[in-house]
């Protein structure tokens, strides 16, 4: 007989942690008044099916198991004050992070994102590390959490290749793992009830090394404990490459420190034309061509973040091949005091001097806005003393800044002024076009089935790290099924919460987005271009209208936009108030066509008639008030003619609608095919 007691001292003490937490949370629930008065201790591990709940899920208990050993076997207390622990797993981070906030002490509270009020209850700052990230923002938000003394918890996976982004600290590791024998054992017994322990020894005798949490969550899905252990003994050996192979795929980064040289770079407009402009006079200067004095005194970028201004700046630096030095308005104030933060700025200008020929990227330079309130006297002192670093570098030949912020009009005045920067350039957010570009700048040569249109359609509206953003979490879905990279990865990653929408919101979405579609095509002048859903709401680009209008013309415009809502009336029965709503809604851009035909061009039943300029309020007033019934007469006209084109089309727009509801968007090559079978006004029956 077997013995049933493993390790009673660690699995009594989970089992305390986790009716602690039931009791804590949920007093009231039947499982955990089950669970307090079942008399169990964990002693067994069968005692762990207590809590089997739908709030408590195997992941999570197997998180739990394996933190908590983890945990108690360091030699270090990883809640204690000052303590800084950066913790390695293959856990999904959702598990992990419910698992930490089971197993803090009593009076710690789990702070995953800013500081919130937990009276009495000390933190423990929990943070995880993926990806690339800004380095002075992680400085900054660092020593706001090292000030307080309260223990500080990184997560990130077994590959060791987001630590780096760490400050250098006194840091302890903590890796949690394998899943061996026990973990198995404890997963089983959680999951199936019944003697668990009687496997243990059947389990004790093979190699589970290479078996992963994933795995162990999936194997439990199997009807009975043996068919479980049979899928586990039969999982192969070599599904994982060694975390620590330096030519693993997944070790390379992401994003590598510039994804293409000034010349390649899309989506800058006349920020990109600035900044050759800037680069060809550095370049003559260092040929001898140009006297220093004659070099732009630098280049203030200005976009909203994410648009790639950093990107632009490192660009700059590769292009010609001279250092880059970057600091920001936080990375100097991670210190805290003002004499910290002029040091600071000053330590990074010297760097930029002694590294000349150098690009000098300067960040956040809208934070230096001077307020009213209390801490005008520090923004002041602040603003003075970057000017007097601007003022100093200014005959230091060899040095160009390149200054940043998001919004211009934060800037100080005394920064904006030419001869600190002579150019100022605005970076927009990218076209379609652009965002092809960027999206293939940010894959790999092995991702040769990405569908990159479709994806620049769904980041219409996104900036180029929003698609490196999307593509990282692409290849994390990629990789948590074990398989390369696809267009859907990268498009569900870029839609946001789309598909936690309601079913039947999405269906009125599609069914609205392929009635504009339709009707559209049905017009031959008119090319539609896609169609996509987003988080935000549905667009059907169609292109082709025209800048000259005509009564025809400006009757089949509305006519189009009022497809999408008659799609809905004849495909759904009613419409939504998806037509509706801002001003720059289907039902508005309709009103105001109808009022530009009437009142601003000289086309309605008034002849040349002009009561204000085009699309203006004064206009739209003057006609609803003298012309409401030609107005509706001609919304109706635009009705009735959408309805004829669209009834013929019922069964197509269903297909259509199906096509855009698998990835959230239909262009290229589908578009067409689908388009391309519709009929048309002149062979509809």
């Amino acid at each position: 007989m077997p013995d049933t007691q493993h390790h009673p001292s660690w699995t009594s003490a989970v089992f305390a942690k986790i009716l602690y937490h039931l009791i804590e949370v949920a007093p009231e629930k039947p499982k955990t008044k089950l669970a307090a008065a079942s008399g169990r201790t964990g002693s067994l591990h069968s005692d762990f099916a207590v809590f089997k709940d739908p709030d408590f899920d195997l992941g999570q208990f197997i998180a739990l198991m394996m933190f908590m050993r983890a945990s108690l076997n360091a030699e270090f207390d990883i809640f204690g004050h000052k303590a800084i622990t950066v913790v390695r797993s293959h856990l999904q981070s959702g598990d992990l992070t419910k698992a930490i906030r089971i197993a803090a002490p009593a009076d710690r509270y789990l702070d995953c994102d800013l500081p919130k009020d937990c009276g009495p209850k000390k933190r423990v700052h929990l943070r995880m590390l993926e990806g690339q990230c800004r380095q002075d923002l992680m400085i900054y938000e660092f020593s706001l959490m090292l000030s307080t003394g309260e223990p500080i918890v990184y997560l990130t996976d077994m590959s060791q290749k987001h630590e780096s982004q760490l400050p250098l600290c006194p840091r302890k590791p903590l890796t949690l793992g394998p899943v061996d024998h026990e973990i198995i054992s404890l997963a089983l017994g959680f999951e199936f009830g019944g003697e668990a322990e009687a496997e243990h020894p059947v389990l004790a005798g093979c190699d589970f090394t290479h078996v992963r949490p994933f795995d162990l969550v999936c194997a439990c899905r199997a009807e009975d404990r043996q068919s479980a252990i049979q899928f586990l003994m039969d999982l192969p050996q070599t599904r994982y490459p060694d975390d620590d192979e330096e030519d693993d795929e997944d070790l390379l980064p992401d994003i590598p420190p510039s994804v293409a040289d000034l010349d390649d770079l899309a989506g800058y407009g006349e920020a990109k034309v600035a900044a050759q402009d800037l680069l060809d006079a550095l370049s003559a200067y260092q040929s001898g061509e140009l006297e220093w004095s004659d070099v732009p005194r630098g280049l203030l970028l200005i976009g909203p973040p994410g648009t790639g201004k950093t990107e632009l700046g490192r660009a700059m630096s590769r292009t010609v091949g001279v250092s880059f030095v970057a600091s920001s308005y936080s990375e100097w104030q991670a210190g805290g005091h003002l004499g910290d933060f002029m040091k600071s700025m000053k330590r990074t200008f010297e760097e930029a001097k002694s590294a000349r020929p150098t690009v000098l990227f300067l960040d956040e330079l809208d934070a230096f806005h001077q307020s009213d309130g209390r801490h005008s006297s520090y923004d002041l002192k602040a603003t003075k003393g970057l000017l007097e670093q601007l003022d100093g570098i200014r005959g230091r030949e060899g040095v160009i800044v390149v200054g940043a912020a998001n919004e211009f009009d934060k800037i100080p005045p005394a920064l904006r002024r030419s001869g600190r920067f002579d150019t100022i350039a605005t970076i927009p957010l990218p076209c379609q076009k652009d965002l092809a570009v960027i999206v293939g700048q940010h894959l790999r040569s092995v991702d040769d089935d990405i569908d990159v249109e479709a994806c620049a359609v769904q980041a219409m509206g996104r900036t180029g790290a929003d698609c490196a953003a999307a593509i990282r979490k692409g290849r994390a879905t990629a990789r948590r099924n074990r398989r390369k990279l696809i267009t859907t990865d990268i498009l569900e990653a870029l839609a946001g919460r789309l598909h936690n929408m309601p079913p039947d919101v999405l269906l009125r979405m599609a069914i609205h987005e392929c009635g504009d579609a339709l009707v559209g095509h049905s017009y031959p002048e008119l090319t539609v271009e896609y169609l996509r859903l987003s988080e935000d709401g549905g667009e059907c680009r169609t292109a082709g209208q025209g800048m000259v209008h005509t009564s025809a013309t400006l009757h089949r415009d509305r006519t189009v936009l009022l497809a999408g809502r008659m799609a809905e009336i004849l495909v759904l029965g009613e419409p939504s108030s998806g037509a509706g709503g801002a001003s720059d809604s289907d039902l508005a851009k309709v009103l105001r066509s109808a009022a530009n035909e009437i009142g601003a061009y000289g086309l309605g039943q008034n002849g040349p008639l002009w009561l204000g300029p085009s699309n203006s309020e004064v206009l739209i007033r003057e006609v609803i008030q003298g012309n409401l019934p030609e107005v509706s007469a001609l919304i109706a006209a635009a009705d009735k003619e959408a309805r004829c084109r669209l009834q013929p089309q019922l069964f197509k727009m269903a297909e259509m609608a199906r096509a855009v509801l698998e990835t959230g968007v239909l262009t290229g090559e589908r578009l067409s095919q689908l388009l391309s079978q519709a009929q048309t006004p002149d062979t509809a029956a």
